[in-house]
């Protein structure tokens, strides 16, 4: 029997009550096996973690940053993650050379940097009345889409400007972050053909296969009347190939609410994600059920907790070896004002 013999959550959160009226249900129990905690005689218990499995799936929509990160799932709080920077070209790290035979071969070594991720929490409170409760197919939904969307948001905003005291540190906010700037005499509030080749120049070319663009959608307009020299649209709406904010200069456009006033630096965002590490605590989201937070207005209350922490991997642009300018796996506009 899966869910441990419960058939959906409104089954398990009548148990809840029962339980808190002190007809215990055993089913209860085996759940709390399970679960991270059982407060039974203050009418909270552990949901099973099969049920946060539709919660866990919305928070990975096509508006999710978090789709695109590189994830690490992790059983503990703490994530310690090597990196090595040191470019082919540079003249340390491994690379290769051409020696004659029997050469000695230059003795180089990686210089490893420390990437350490501690996982903070991430906390959501639901009230839902005893009506919703009992009407298990509307409260799946409604919790599914009202969790999803409060965490998503969050971890969009964090991904995207976090600035890494007790939340994830933002690309916004990242050492390695490039900031192009603006046009000469370029209107506020405007983004231009220049601008969006500017960005896509400082991307590094091992990104540009990966990167997405992150923009608020009030850019929409402007990115939908942006023409490079020859005329070309540099914008393409969606059309049906999988990327539902269209496409910018054959990249995808993730618009999200997260991104920053038009005009801003951060409103549009070029940024390989792959290379962003999101840790996050393995079985999260986790819910908790209780009766008694708002007993006596007959509201109950589901508490979803989720763990996680991120930093993008480069700590620093990088200088290529026939180039004047430095690139970046992350580049922003600065603001047009």
């Amino acid at each position: 029997m899966h869910k441990h013999d419960f058939h959906d959550l409104g089954d398990f959160a009548r148990s809840v009550r029962a339980a808190a009226n002190g007809r215990a249900d055993p089913r209860l129990m085996a759940a709390a096996t399970y679960g991270n905690e059982a407060i039974g005689s203050q009418g909270g218990f552990a949901v099973p973690p099969e049920f946060a499995d539709q919660i866990y799936a919305t928070l990975d929509g096509e508006q999710s940053l978090m789709t695109f990160c590189h994830q690490f799932e992790i059983g503990s709080n703490r994530l310690e993650l090597p990196s090595d920077e040191s470019p082919a070209w540079g003249a340390t790290g491994v690379h290769c050379s051409w020696e004659s035979e029997g050469a000695v071969l230059p003795q180089l070594k990686p210089e490893l940097k420390g990437n350490e991720l501690n996982l903070s929490r991430l906390k959501a409170l639901v009230p839902v009345t005893d009506e919703l409760d009992n009407d298990s197919p509307a409260l799946a939904d409604w919790l599914t889409w009202r969790f999803g969307e409060a965490i998503r948001w969050k971890m969009n905003d964090a991904i995207l400007d976090g600035d890494g005291n007790g939340k994830p540190l933002g690309i916004l906010n990242a050492p390695a972050t490039l900031t192009v700037s603006q046009v000469a005499g370029q209107a506020a509030g405007t983004i231009l053909g220049a601008n969006i080749l500017g960005m896509y120049q400082r991307l590094l070319a091992s990104s540009q296969v990966g990167a997405v663009w992150v923009a608020n959608p009030d850019t929409l307009i402007n990115l939908a009347s942006v023409n490079l020299e020859n005329g070309a649209p540099a914008y393409i709406a969606n059309n049906g190939q999988g990327a539902p904010g269209g496409y910018l200069l054959g990249r995808p456009v993730i618009f999200t609410e997260a991104g920053k006033a038009i005009g801003t630096r951060g409103d549009i965002v070029l940024a390989d994600l792959s290379t962003y590490i999101l840790a996050k605590r393995r079985g999260d989201p986790s819910i908790a059920h209780s009766i008694h937070l708002w007993f006596d207005q007959a509201v109950n209350a589901y508490r979803v907790i989720f763990r996680a922490d991120g930093q993008p991997l480069l700590n620093a642009p990088v200088m290529l070896p026939n180039s004047s300018l430095s690139r970046s796996t992350c580049v922003a506009l600065e603001t047009r004002a």
